[in-house]
């Protein structure tokens, strides 16, 4: 291959990677229009000039359809529950419907990508990964220069969360740098295995895991349950079997010595912070454990002892209570449980709808990846996530970074069900 194919393969990626990006973190740029409004709009001329019908196809596919029609009944219901109640608490469906308007953005930049530059499913996997690459590149930048940092505050609108966690966390160019970013980083970290890890894993392979891993540590420790699970995909589903599972382990230890001691060399005026603060936050099960307080955390014990001890009764179960938040816009009986919130909004029937909806979202990948061992894993793994992860606060239907990797998956996975002679990159 020449150079100049080389060049053009590395410039075509590049600005996939930046559409991929500014759709998925979808940060301010002129307060309320977003990267993705954005981005979309860029785009929309160029795909109504030469892919309109393609664009209307999509629109009309079942898949997307579907989802629209989940959505505008899901948005008709919040406006029942809350007139039935008597609450006029349309917090609910402002967000799905911030949502609707996200998906049809969204669209607009899946038909381009696709038929601008043949993006397929594999391909949608490594763009979105090195998005989340180049966040953690943001991350870093913004932790030593102070001056980055600020200026990130323009677009990330996340200044009271920086100083919450005394220059920690909320450093991402991203609308969403707390939970949400710290997420869809955990279900990332799922991706990147299935895509990297379960052939010969490199040097290199095992340095961008833990650019990753640099990268979440700076958002939430929530990522890291995705982690865990990721690593659980290499060493079930490995097709180097234990020989490969040895060397995983032999070259993340290698990799993880060097990437200290060259931090340590290169940046020694930090490494008092990173270990006091950095480390004491996104590591304080262990540094709890290892003081004796048990392997907990401040906001598990929050959330087991306060934000799970909800009184909720047979009615408000079967019928819900048409809150969501309180007039003063905190949560609806101060729990962040998504579970919780969502059985006091609208009871077991509205939540069961919800369910119903984000499931037909994994349908394409669910489709895809039904034959071998792995690939069921892989899938399984991806739904667990949602669930444990709704245990904790609101993923399910309302998580908009969650649902723009989702869409993206789920769109590309669908196209790759329709090829006649269709492979898994597994």
């Amino acid at each position: 291959m020449s150079m100049r194919s080389v060049c053009g393969i590395m410039k075509q990626d590049t600005i996939c990677v930046l559409i991929i990006f500014c759709y998925i973190f979808s940060f301010y740029i002129i307060k309320p229009i977003t990267s993705s409004v954005m981005m979309g709009m860029l785009l929309g001329p160029a795909v109504m000039l030469k892919y309109r019908n393609s664009f209307y196809r999509e629109l009309k596919s079942r898949y997307v359809s579907k989802i629209y029609v989940y959505q505008g009944g899901l948005i008709y219901l919040c406006l029942i529950y809350s007139l039935f109640h008597a609450t006029y608490d349309f917090t609910y469906m402002k967000i799905l419907f911030a949502q609707f308007i996200h998906m049809f953005f969204g669209v607009l930049i899946i038909v381009y990508l696709r038929f601008k530059y043949g993006v397929n499913l594999y391909r949608i996997e490594k763009y979105i990964i090195y998005s989340y690459l180049l966040q953690s590149v943001i991350e870093l930048v913004a932790l030593f220069i102070p001056s980055f940092a600020e200026m990130m505050k323009f677009f990330n609108q996340a200044g009271d969360l920086q100083e919450r966690t005394e220059g920690i966390r909320g450093l991402a160019l991203c609308g969403a740098t707390g939970w949400s970013l710290a997420l869809t980083f955990g279900l990332v970290f799922i991706v990147f295995s299935k895509h990297y890890m379960l052939g010969n894993i490199s040097f290199k392979i095992i340095s961008l895991w833990l650019l990753l891993c640099i990268g979440n540590l700076f958002a939430g420790r929530t990522g890291f349950v995705g982690a865990l699970l990721g690593v659980g995909l290499v060493f079930f589903c490995n097709k180097n079997g234990i020989w490969g599972r040895i060397m995983y382990v032999f070259k993340l230890l290698i990799c993880v010595i060097s990437v200290c001691a060259i931090f340590l060399f290169l940046f020694p005026g930090y490494v008092e912070f990173i270990f006091d603060k950095v480390f004491a936050f996104a590591f304080e099960p262990i540094y709890n454990y290892l003081e004796g307080k048990g392997f907990t955390t401040r906001s598990t014990d929050r959330l087991m002892n306060e934000m799970w001890n909800v009184p909720i009764s047979i009615e408000t179960f079967f019928w819900g209570t048409g809150h969501f938040t309180n007039p003063d816009g905190s949560y609806y009986q101060y729990t962040d449980s998504g579970m919780l919130r969502n059985i006091l909004y609208w009871g077991v029937g509205g939540y069961s709808l919800l369910m119903f909806y984000w499931f037909h979202l994994f349908s394409p990948l669910r489709a895809l990846y039904s034959k071998r061992f792995s690939e069921i894993i892989y899938f399984l793994l991806l739904l667990s996530f949602n669930v444990i992860t709704e245990y904790k606060a609101v993923v399910v239907g309302l998580n908009k970074l969650m649902f723009s990797v989702l869409f993206l998956l789920g769109c590309f996975a669908l196209m790759e069900n329709k090829l006649p002679n269709k492979s898994s990159a597994i």
